[in-house]
């Protein structure tokens, strides 16, 4: 006799709802909750054990849809808008949901997942096998190859693959490129402001996600006044909310550390480079006046900096870096000149001192500008006064503003770099070259950053060039907008 056959539940179709974990991203799916249940609700991931809260959406209180789905789309951990993804946070997870693998695979897992799915050998029966592979294909590729990888976490599927990854704008590229290109690498590295504009896009929580939360929400959408909505006790953090801050914390104090390593990492890479240069005079000349040998490397500097300068933003940042050369070699000679006790450098620490005060200031006044203009365009098109005419006029100053604003922060950093390059170089020395490195060597390395940076801060723009930073994006006259 057959034995009886097992009998499997079933459940209308809609009433499931699907999901990922906030913790592991592992993608998931659940029971909706019956009708009369709480909005909000705890969820559990069924890897990692988890628990994070998570709200149902529906329309008065009751199942949306003729079937009884929920009408709330997939829920998601956080209420801020991501631009960039991280490898922890990928931007999009469906590379991994198709080999059903978690975001912190490994490339051997990667391996494994795509040698057993849907291979056409395999389901020979299937028609649409091939087709399926293919994406298994695409998103193998892409998860095993690291750099693949990382820019496929930043910015998603690419625009070839049905994506709009190549749309998105990554800062730390158009930075690089916009200052100096690769040719400036060996003399400013590569410029900050990019990668922290980058970070700060991939933080996935806003300052104001607490105000987002249910709760919050409802207080300042009921028909109270907003008197007494103050009046209110403020409801205390759920453990999620509490849970999503830490994490919050616990990214910017990463970021922080990494921020300043990749500093000290820099400045070391330029001094090294600094130096090698700076010993073609330090290492032959006989003595600090050796014309000879002064007149050679400045031919020979003169010849790099005709051609730095062709390059985007070229003369203005040999400017800036030419002139904190010429400040940090006369501040040295003259501290470790024939004067006693370093009084002739003082002069020239203070003129350094005001330098970076005038500049800092000058970067500050650049912001505000920039914040008038866009206030202005606000105005205007509130008032609806504006034609189309002087807003394309109001926009072109805003651009302009916010170009003469970057280069403004830019060239502070730029010029902040390079005082720390010059430190390790002559006063801050490494210790395994402070014990052998002489204090007539010293001078004469003092000597040919004076030199060096008397070339760079001498450059100037061939005839045909535009005036200004700004002609080569086309501004009237290359020239910054005034006020700025």
């Amino acid at each position: 006799m057959a034995p009886p056959l097992q009998r499997i539940q079933t459940h209308k179709q809609g009433s499931f709802t699907t999901t990922t974990c906030p913790h592991c991203s592992v993608p998931l799916e659940y029971l909706s909750p019956p009708a009369q249940t709480s909005e909000e609700f705890e969820l559990e991931c069924a890897v990692c054990r988890k628990v994070w809260t998570a709200k149902e959406g529906r329309k008065d209180g009751g199942a949306g849809g003729a079937n009884g789905q929920a009408q709330g789309k997939r829920d998601k951990p956080v209420a801020g808008k991501r631009k960039i993804g991280t490898d922890e946070r990928p931007l999009e997870t469906e590379y991994y949901d198709l080999l059903g693998l978690p975001i912190t695979c490994t490339a051997e897992d990667v391996k494994k997942a795509y040698r057993r799915l849907y291979h056409p050998d395999k389901n020979p029966d299937d028609p649409t096998a091939a087709d399926r592979f293919k994406e298994i294909a695409v998103a193998y590729t892409t998860l095993s190859d690291p750099k693949l990888r990382k820019q496929y976490n930043e910015f998603g599927k690419s625009k070839k693959d049905g994506g709009n990854a190549d749309e998105a704008v990554d800062p730390e590229v158009i930075f690089s490129t916009l200052f100096g290109g690769e040719r400036f690498q060996d003399i400013i590295g590569t410029i900050s402001l990019g990668s922290e504009m980058k970070s700060a896009m991939q933080l996935d929580e806003s300052d104001d996600e607490d105000d987002s939360s249910p709760s919050s929400s409802t207080a300042v959408s009921s028909p109270s006044s907003s008197t007494a909505a103050t009046k209110r006790p403020k409801k205390p953090l759920t453990p999620e909310q509490e849970r999503r801050r830490a994490l919050k914390a616990e990214q910017e104090a990463k970021l922080a550390a990494e921020k300043q390593k990749v500093r000290e990492e820099r400045v070391k890479v330029l001094s090294d480079k600094l130096r090698d240069k700076l010993a073609l005079y330090a290492e032959q000349a006989q003595g600090e006046e050796d014309t000879q040998i002064a007149d050679g490397v400045r031919t020979m500097w003169s010849i790099e900096a005709e051609e730095l300068k062709k390059e985007s933003y070229g003369v203005e940042l040999l400017q800036a870096v030419g002139v904190v050369y010429q400040m940090k070699s006369k501040h040295y000679l003259a501290s470790t000149g024939p004067v006693p006790f370093g009084i002739g450098g003082w002069f020239h620490a203070a003129k350094s001192t005001a330098h970076i005060f005038n500049q800092t200031v000058s970067t500050v006044r650049s912001a505000y500008a920039l914040k008038d203009v866009y206030e202005e365009i606000q105005k205007a098109e509130q008032s609806g006064t504006l034609s189309e005419e002087e807003k394309r006029k109001l926009e072109d100053k805003a651009a302009q503003m916010g170009l003469h604003a970057l280069f403004k922060g830019a060239k502070l950093e730029v010029e902040s770099i390079i005082r720390e390059v010059c430190d390790r170089l002559l006063t801050t020395l490494a210790p395994e070259e402070a014990k052998t490195v002489s204090p007539a060597l010293l001078r004469k390395r003092a000597v040919a950053l004076g030199i060096l940076g008397e070339v760079y801060a001498s450059v100037k723009k061939d005839p045909g060039m535009p005036n200004g930073p700004f002609g080569a994006f086309g501004f009237a006259a290359g020239s910054p907008p005034p006020g700025a």
